[in-house]
């Protein structure tokens, strides 16, 4: 990446630009592991959350960064519009936490979560008496 165009965002700058009671339901969704990073590109940050309680659907959640400032951010659930929900918290500070991981591609962010099948002894087949 560029220097210049590195994201350094904070916990605090999060709870800024969310609020408090949002960014307090944000880490809940962090600590409950309901986030499922997509990607990192410049400044743009891609992630989904999944609602509590076992609710069907997902949030998809994306946001753009300029230095430690958020520039804008938006979610797909009913709150998100601009930015301001506890997805959105929670996507941002999985990203400060484990950067890394929104620099994987998919297929290495897959497989690390996939358990591996156990192995499956493979026997010959015998021959039959003629």
């Amino acid at each position: 990446m560029a220097q210049g165009t590195a994201t350094i965002i904070t916990e605090n700058n999060i709870h800024n630009w969310v609020g408090e009671a949002q960014f307090n339901r944000g880490m809940r969704y962090v600590h409950e592991g309901l986030i499922h990073p997509h990607y990192q590109s410049g400044r743009m940050i891609r992630g989904w959350c999944y609602p509590r309680d076992n609710q069907p659907g997902v949030y998809y959640v994306w946001a753009r960064t300029a230095g430690i400032r958020i520039c804008d951010a938006h979610c797909t659930c009913a709150l998100g519009k601009y930015g301001i929900c506890p997805h959105v918290a929670a996507v941002l500070v999985h990203f400060v936490r484990d950067p890394q991981c929104y620099r994987r591609s998919f297929w290495q962010r897959l497989f690390t979560r996939l358990p591996m099948p156990a192995a499956t002894p493979v026997i010959p087949q015998t021959q039959q008496a003629a």
